[in-house]
């Protein structure tokens, strides 16, 4: 199994799919970077939940964000508006 970055390359509905999952990796990737910047913080600082209910036990082998080097979508068929890249 390599840890190398892959291409995705999709066209008409593929181009889509590969969109939609683009924007949960980007979700991932938030979630990630804030454990990152919890982990960071000295335990004092750190908020205490009551017997660490709802904590999430993130279990990321490696950045969420290197998982994919580039991505080239062509022919999508609906129209994304700019808003939905930030």
């Amino acid at each position: 199994a390599g840890h190398r970055p892959v291409v995705l390359v999709g066209f008409s509905m593929g181009a889509r799919v590969i969109y939609s999952c683009l924007k949960e990796l980007a979700r991932h990737q938030e979630i990630w970077e804030d454990h990152q910047q919890k982990k960071k913080l000295p335990p004092s600082r750190r908020k205490q939940k009551d017997n660490n209910q709802g904590e999430e036990q993130l279990k990321y082998i490696r950045e969420p964000a290197s998982i994919v080097e580039d991505a080239i979508l062509m022919g999508t068929p609906n129209h994304i508006s700019l808003k939905s890249w930030e």
